[in-house]
């Protein structure tokens, strides 16, 4: 161990400058540089700005302040303070340090001040892709269903609209249904595709027989009359008509095709992506037992370069990227946001991992710690980013899956947000871990910039074990946090319903029993606690509410806070008493059971409309007491 701590040191001291530095909104640029004792008194500095053109320094090394020096070895290494007092436009630029005999390069992030945040206090609902449904479903809900639901939401008042993570999944056996363990947080899940969006539909013979045929036909009606999601048959039936529309597209040139060949070619890793997943499919096992090299040699060559079975992936990405933009669209026309969900990692034999093989720390899986929601701790069997990793590639693999998201979502949630400060990492076998600290101020600056770029507020998960000074910076940096009415109960420790200004309020969440459940595990103290602040709010005026009533005052309780979002879980409107997810567990209903109202009886229940009117009524008043819910 000391000789490993002793190569870590030299290599620490080793690098001239930082691979990331920030550069601090309306502050110029300061860093740290480390140079041999002796060297060169004169090196350049060239900065190559992101929008073009640079700018060029040459600095004399006894001007900058001598910070720290160190031996190693018989090399004596200087510590000196350089300070640009030059603001820097918005962006990612690139420093180029050039002395007499050697070279250094550093990725400099200027953000704006703050993070974009939507205007309005507003409200919208949660509701899992997978678990809508409505008389025009094809097996499983699809985009053509959300924006159904989008389109009845807005006409009710409310302004955004989220759901689960619909990132790309893989469909071998085991099936592991979560949609926080994605295949790859850089592409989509084609489950989700509209087949009635998809251009040319009327001109694909096989793929319309197929989709007409009686068995995929009895397949889709099965899932339409069971409660829950039997995703094999599904994702064979959804597969199977989709490559058949692939290839009656590709049978014929036309201006789509165009346009497709050009989407694919301005998308290298897409290529690669397409590669992967055939090659996958193909040899039926993981890429993590291909053997030492896990190439994609063996895939089977197309005449334009990509192998047939990549082909479906391509044209997949094509429609879904086609789509999720219609989406986005026409949501904010009706003034409504897509509210996407970024898991905090990737499955450890997907395409990510493949792909950034030095950028994962395989042997570890990421989790957290017990904490009161969730007393023995978690294990998510993710593998955790390597920080060090990370910043030597100038964190394009962070910056790509954010940007990937807000291409289509005005507002993005970040799941662990504590994870941008420090991950917990736990060994193979172990119930125990350790905090591994990650270079938060950086992250920081690369959300704050592809925030400002896309018009996307961000939200971070701040439920758990929160590291000291997180929500703070939160603040500071212009980020939402998370109020959960369920877990304050359970803590206790302060005045309930006192959401922060800045957050996001809610009942419970997705990991959460729904709040007609809560009341049967949570106990009676609860009841009374939540009941005697509701009162105290004047949100209450039964000595001895029952049901409704308590989701009702609850509501319009949240409604009328400071918090800028109040976020609905769409099955508390009808009292479901049914989780759809158990963390920790392997259950079968996790991450599969639909809602118990389709989308057009949700739309005609008078309760339902009734409580989004009490909260409609509320949201855009000015925060404080009202009149007793009856």
């Amino acid at each position: 161990m000391p000789e490993a701590i002793r190569e870590r040191r030299c290599e620490l001291w080793g690098r001239a400058m930082e691979p990331v530095v920030v550069a601090q909104p309306g502050d110029g640029l300061a860093l740290d540089l480390q140079l041999p004792a002796g060297g060169p008194q004169t090196f350049s500095l060239k900065l190559d700005i992101e929008s073009g053109g640079n700018r060029r320094w040459t600095i004399e090394r006894d001007s900058l302040p001598l910070q720290e020096r160190v031996d190693l070895g018989g090399q004596v290494i200087e510590r000196r303070r350089l300070k640009l007092t030059e603001v820097l436009p918005e962006g990612y630029h690139r420093l180029h340090l050039e002395q007499e005999s050697s070279a250094a390069e550093a990725l400099v992030i200027a953000p704006p001040q703050r993070a974009y945040v939507a205007g309005q206090r507003s409200w919208g609902v949660f509701a899992p892709a997978y678990a809508l449904h409505s008389a025009r479903t094809q097996g499983v809900a699809d985009l053509g269903d959300m924006e159904h639901l989008g389109d009845w939401l807005s006409g009710q008042g409310g302004r955004f609209l989220a759901t689960t993570p619909i990132l790309a999944a893989f469909d071998r056996e085991p099936f592991d249904p979560s949609p926080y363990s994605p295949a790859s947080r850089l592409f989509w899940n084609e489950l989700y595709l509209d087949f009635d969006q998809v251009p040319g539909l009327a001109n694909y013979p096989a793929a319309l027989a197929l989709l007409e045929s009686t068995a995929v036909q009895e397949i889709f009606a099965q899932s339409r009359s069971s409660p829950a999601l039997t995703y094999r048959p599904l994702l064979d039936a959804r597969r199977a008509v989709l490559r058949a529309m692939t290839e009656d597209f590709l049978s014929s040139e036309s201006a789509l095709r165009s346009e497709f060949e050009r989407f694919v070619a301005e998308r290298p890793l897409l290529r690669e992506y397409a590669r992967f997943r055939a090659a996958e499919e193909t040899a039926g096992t993981p890429w993590t037992e291909w053997g030492a090299d896990a190439s994609l040699s063996g895939a089977d060559p197309h005449p334009n370069g990509a192998p047939v079975a990549a082909r479906y992936h391509e044209f997949a990405q094509w429609l879904m990227d086609r789509q999720l933009s219609s989406f986005r669209l026409r949501a904010h026309m009706a003034g409504l946001s897509l509210y996407f969900d970024l898991p905090v990692g990737a499955r450890r034999d997907g395409f990510d991992t493949w792909k950034h093989r030095d950028l994962f720390a395989l042997d570890a899986a990421i989790g957290a710690p017990p904490d009161p929601g969730f007393p023995s701790g978690q294990n998510w069997g993710l593998p955790p980013i390597r920080p060090d990793a990370s910043r030597r590639q100038g964190h394009q693999y962070f910056i790509d899956t954010v940007r990937n998201q807000m291409r289509h979502a005005a507002m993005l949630r970040l799941d662990h947000i504590m994870g941008l400060h420090r991950l917990f990492w736990i060994p193979p076998g172990s119930d125990e871990g350790v905090y591994v600290g990650y270079p938060e101020e950086e992250y920081f600056a690369i959300l704050k910039l592809e925030s400002a770029r896309n018009k996307c507020t961000v939200v971070g998960e701040d439920l758990g074990t929160v590291p000291r000074g997180i929500r703070a910076a939160m603040g500071r940096h212009g980020f939402q946090r998370l109020y959960v009415l369920q877990l304050e109960l359970l803590d206790r420790s302060g005045p309930l319903l006192k959401a922060p200004r800045a957050s996001v309020a809610s009942l419970n969440t997705h990991d959460m029993p729904p709040f007609a459940s809560f009341w049967n595990d949570a106990g009676h103290g609860a009841w009374l606690a939540l009941a005697a602040a509701l009162r105290d709010l004047g949100f209450l005026a039964e000595p001895d509410p029952d049901l409704p009533t308590m989701l009702k005052a609850s509501l319009v309780a949240l409604a009328a806070s400071p918090a800028r979002f109040v976020m609905i879980n769409l099955e508390d409107l009808w009292l479901e008493t049914r989780r759809q997810n158990l963390p920790g567990t392997e259950s079968d209903d996790n991450w599969r059971r639909k809602h118990r109202l389709s989308l057009e009886s949700m739309a005609q229940d008078e309760s339902v409309r009734a409580l989004l009117e009490s909260v409609q009524s509320l949201r855009h008043r000015s925060a404080g007491p009202r009149s007793a819910a009856r």
